[in-house]
């Protein structure tokens, strides 16, 4: 049987971690994923599996306001207690999209990173190996493309 999960959403600012002024979205060597349809609710989210101390990948998507399509959801599962910052880069400046994280075992979700911020920074611990979390991308206004960069840490 599964703990609940306790996931510990990061709201402060994460420039001081992780710039991604000092990346480079087109390394051929940094792993990039395309969204799949149907991805909409937790029980279609794609789904990476696990995810370790060290990976650092894009998922690059698109959300619609409104009915269409409105979220985009990522499932993990971490290897070990670990740390996962994130930034969302929107491709356009029409549209305010935000980051939630979803706790599957509870299907609520228990922090938004909210912001006009482009990109859209945060973080979020997982205190065990074994745990599934999800990031969900959702419009709050507009349709965009996005970026989706995530760095797992210990």
């Amino acid at each position: 049987m599964r703990s609940t999960l306790l996931l510990v959403p990061i709201f402060a600012a994460l420039a001081a971690c992780y710039d991604c002024d000092d990346c480079d979205d087109d390394d051929p060597g940094l792993p990039l994923f395309q969204e799949a349809e149907p991805n909409d609710d937790p029980l279609t989210a794609n789904h990476f599996g696990i995810v370790q101390v060290g990976d650092h990948f894009l998922i690059q998507g698109f959300v619609r306001e409104g009915v269409a399509d409105p979220f985009d959801g990522f499932a993990f599962t971490a290897a070990s207690p670990l740390h996962v910052d994130f930034q969302l880069f929107i491709d356009t400046n029409t549209a305010d999209l935000d980051v939630c994280l979803l706790d599957p075992q509870i299907d609520q979700t228990v922090g938004c990173f909210a912001t006009q911020n482009n990109p859209e920074q945060g973080g979020v611990d997982v205190p065990a190996g074994g745990l599934d979390f999800h990031l969900v991308v959702e419009s709050f206004v507009g349709d965009g493309p996005y970026t989706l960069e995530l760095v797992v840490q210990s």
